[in-house]
């Protein structure tokens, strides 16, 4: 049979991608060459067409029914595949998978049979290779479990174990792939430990969501340089100078990087010049600089269990970038003149340098206002009157949002506490108090200040939206709520 009738068979049977064409009749540059000159011609005449990198015979009509997806759940006789805009998944039965892997990019048929909700993986486009999970001694050989879909296991090579032993948390490469992910063979890319140890675990979960607690060298030495950085006179020049303010910070005990302070002053017609004042740490990271690259490649902070991995290395987060007590900070303030109602009537935004005066806690702030703790409210009798102030403008503020038909969400925050060899033992649910709900109100006044601003100024923004939902969620919302 010509090279040519092979691959319109081929395809006609299931759509081929050029590397299932070159791995069926391929091999070397001969018949590689072959391969393509034969798909070249089948397409000039029109009887195999191609949609995004896959190969369909034009009489089948099954290119108008291929659409782009994403494995995002994998079981032993199934998969979950979500559409390329997110708008919906689709159930593959076990034979239709094709050997997918959870992360791959496919090209798959919906309906698979008319009249059903099945689909059928026709290729897969991107492959997701890396994996992280546990080796396991199954049937006396090594095999590898994944994380994401522990309903499998696949072979380890012999000579690619890398040391692993039973029982450790790895990471691998699928080095050849087979029809089925049974038949997918890999190799061990890192060991990471035992995976009885929790901060072996911990340190496989980070690593397969690609997150990484160690900065790359020439951004550690960007950061050397900034190491026990102090504010300098040239510094503060040109910038508003807030250090007379009583400014301080309320965060939880446990932070480490403190980004955003407050502070609030009475006016002489009973309204509140309240401030919010924002660590600046674009006076640091300068755009183009190895430290803004890899702020922007992390894009934010990461909080696990009892740890964090920081976006910014610690010379920057917990040192010049983070607003510790009575010492000079760069910041980003806007300052808000507002009514006894709580509606801000003027305000200012502009770059600064300020002075917090104490670190505060949530715990200690809950407590001062109770009223609980009389050697603390000696202790913070100077900031106490205002401590009071700011939660009385909190519950106008609070009033002001309910009125305008605000979300109440009943949500509440837990935390993780540890052991000294990392082991969760116990998940305590934090109940918020007062000062919690005033640094929300207060972040949530500055933040629609600078939208509006912005706004006027016709100048864009960084922003946040919350999509629209598809017609199945709403209909499921609408009849929870009916």
């Amino acid at each position: 049979m010509a090279m040519r009738d092979k691959i319109e068979h081929a395809i006609q049977n299931q759509p081929c991608t050029v590397k299932d064409l070159k791995s069926k009749f391929g091999g070397d540059r001969g018949s590689d060459r072959k391969v393509m000159e034969a798909v070249d011609q089948l397409v000039h005449e029109a009887v195999i067409c191609q949609r995004q990198g896959v190969f369909f015979t034009v009489r089948s009509g099954r290119a108008d029914k291929a659409l782009l997806c994403k494995v995002v759940k994998l079981g032993k006789n199934f998969a979950f595949v979500m559409l390329e805009d997110g708008t919906s998944d689709i159930f593959i039965p076990g034979r239709f998978t094709r050997g997918a892997m959870p992360g791959d990019m496919e090209k798959f048929e919906h309906p698979r049979v008319e009249g059903s909700d099945e689909g059928e993986i026709l290729a897969i486009l991107e492959e997701k290779n890396d994996l992280v999970g546990t080796a396991r001694r199954i049937e006396g050989r090594l095999k590898f479990v994944p994380d994401d879909c522990p309903a499998i296991s696949m072979q380890l090579m012999r000579d690619c174990e890398g040391g692993a032993k039973d029982g450790d948390k790895v990471a691998v490469e699928i080095l050849q792939r087979g029809n089925r992910q049974e038949d997918h063979r890999v190799g061990v890319a890192m060991r990471f430990g035992s995976s009885d140890e929790a901060k072996r675990c911990a340190k496989a979960l980070l690593y397969a969501q690609d997150i990484r607690s160690r900065f790359p060298d020439k951004v550690r030495e960007e950061a050397k340089k900034l190491e026990n950085a102090e504010v300098s006179e040239k510094d503060t020049e040109g910038r508003m100078d807030l250090r007379a303010l009583p400014i301080f910070t309320i965060d939880s005990a446990e932070t480490k990087d403190i980004d955003d302070a407050i502070s609030l002053t009475k006016t002489p017609e009973g309204g509140f010049e309240l401030g919010v004042h924002i660590a600046d740490v674009s006076n640091y990271v300068k755009p183009g600089s190895e430290l803004d690259n890899e702020a922007f490649n992390r894009a934010t902070s990461v909080y696990y269990a009892d740890q964090v991995v920081p976006m910014l290395p610690r010379e920057l987060s917990n040192g010049i970038c983070s607003l510790n007590p009575r010492v000079d900070r760069l910041a980003l303030s806007c300052v808000m003149t507002l009514t006894p109602e709580g509606e801000v009537v003027d305000h200012t935004i502009a770059k600064s340098v300020i002075r917090t005066t104490e670190r505060m806690t949530y715990e200690d702030c809950n407590a001062l206002l109770a009223h609980s703790d009389p050697a603390l409210a000696e202790r913070y009798a100077r900031i106490l009157p205002m401590l009071e102030d700011m939660a009385a403008l909190s519950r106008v503020l609070e009033g002001r949002r309910r009125r305008r038909g605000a979300l109440e969400l009943d949500t509440r925050e837990s935390y993780v506490v540890c052991d000294e060899s990392g082991t969760p033992v116990d998940v305590v649910l934090r109940t918020p108090g007062i000062s919690e709900g005033l640094i929300e109100s207060f972040m949530l006044a500055a933040n629609e200040c600078v939208a509006e601003h912005l706004n006027r100024l016709d100048k864009p923004c960084v922003y946040r939206v919350h999509e629209k939902p598809s017609t199945d969620k709403a209909e499921t919302l609408r009849a929870m709520l009916a």
